[in-house]
């Protein structure tokens, strides 16, 4: 007597081993461990090529949010889940509720007034002329160089006599932004966002270092994290690959 499989039988076992094959493929490669990266928004930049970079290697999905430093350590403190703090290292230091394993030094961030392409300025005094109305800066409280362009006027005696031009933004990349798009005269950003955008604005000049509290910048490794790729991620930062960005990019 011929037992025989029926034709249908065999394609519905033939698909049943496919199917269990491809589910045997996708057990084999495990999603790749997440990585959250908060960083202050002056230095989006550099942070973004360097969490691009990392991701290349194919080790980890890196996420990234920015804002000026009090959302950033806000963020920290709040969702748990942040591995890696780059921002102003005092502030790092300071935070009595996100405690960082090591901090590793990235560079010294420096303060720029720029302008859009119609104008050109020598410095800050040239901000009192008539014509120069509206002046941004980064939030003078939450915002590192918003802190450090209000203590640069105040050293050039300037902060009392612009205070009424200037034009408040949550963060550098939006003075940045009304820069390129001609909304204000002037505006204070950091050098590294200023390199960013140099193809897009009229230019810029570096202020005195000397005129503000230094700004040293590091990445901050959360203690306790439990991300895989947080010892990699850390390793990564110390590559010469890195560091050459962070130069790049006027740190």
């Amino acid at each position: 007597m011929n037992h025989a499989v029926p034709n249908s039988m065999r394609r519905l076992f033939l698909s049943l081993l496919v199917a269990g094959g491809c589910l045997a493929s996708l057990g084999a490669h495990a999603e790749p461990a997440t990585l959250l990266v908060a960083a202050g928004a002056g230095y989006k930049r550099p942070v973004e090529e360097i969490a691009n970079g990392f991701e290349a290697g194919g080790k980890a999905h890196v996420e990234r949010v920015y804002g000026h430093m009090g959302m950033v350590m806000t963020q920290a403190r709040v969702s748990g889940k942040v591995a890696v703090v780059f921002g102003e290292q005092a502030v790092l230091e300071k935070d009595p509720n996100v405690r960082f394993e090591q901090l590793l030094p990235v560079g010294r961030g420096r303060l720029v007034l720029a302008w859009p392409k119609n104008r050109n300025y020598k410095g800050p005094q040239d901000l009192l002329a008539a014509g120069v109305e509206r002046i941004g800066i980064p939030d003078m409280k939450q915002a590192i160089f918003g802190k450090a362009a209000r203590e640069s006027l105040t050293h050039a005696a300037l902060f009392d006599r612009l205070e009424p031009r200037l034009i408040t933004a949550p963060t550098v990349p939006q003075v940045a932004a009304w820069l390129q798009s001609g909304e204000i005269d002037a505006g204070f950003i950091n050098l590294t966002e200023a390199l960013g955008v140099l193809d897009k604005i009229g230019g810029y000049v570096e202020l005195p270092q000397e005129s503000y509290t230094p700004v040293n910048i590091a990445a901050g490794i959360v203690s306790g994290n439990s991300s895989p790729a947080l010892p990699a991620f850390a390793d990564y930062l110390r590559t010469p690959a890195v560091q050459e960005i962070f130069k790049r990019y006027g740190l």
